[in-house]
């Protein structure tokens, strides 16, 4: 005789803000025949009425898992999810001469007088400090 499976229902409730991302939504899509390809590509409802859209729209989420309720709570407790992903660019994008020149250090290469001589022939630099090295860089400050 086989056992009874205990399940448990999920709720998933967004908070303020927050919105439903997939990745690769938006790709063409294209799998003819399925009936999810009349979902996704012309809006062509689900059930009853409702569209992938109007699914993803939505702020509350019900699923039926197949698993018992108590491991499920402590596995997806708010404090053990991790923070929501955000690229480490900051939000700031507009060019800036001012924060720039305090984010990039200057950039110095140091060039021995002999190379600089073979890179730039025409050039008198390398001999009036012979047997030293020539400073050539980018500086922003």
């Amino acid at each position: 005789m086989r056992q009874a499976t205990k399940l448990a229902r999920l709720q998933i409730d967004l908070q303020p803000g927050a919105d439903v991302t997939i990745e690769g939504f938006g790709m063409p899509f294209s799998n003819r025949g399925h009936p999810s390809d009349d979902w996704i590509n012309k809006g062509t409802p689900i059930v009853a009425d409702l569209t992938v859209l109007e699914l993803l729209r939505r702020r509350t989420f019900v699923f039926l898992v197949n698993q018992h309720p108590e491991p499920l709570e402590s596995d997806l407790d708010e404090k053990f999810l991790p923070p929501a992903f955000a690229y480490p660019y900051g939000t700031e994008h507009e060019f800036n001469l001012e924060r720039y020149r305090a984010m990039i250090p200057p950039l110095v290469v140091r060039i021995p007088h002999e190379l600089f001589s073979l890179l730039y022939p025409e050039s008198n630099m390398a001999n009036i400090f012979p047997g030293s090295s020539i400073y050539a860089g980018i500086l922003f400050r």
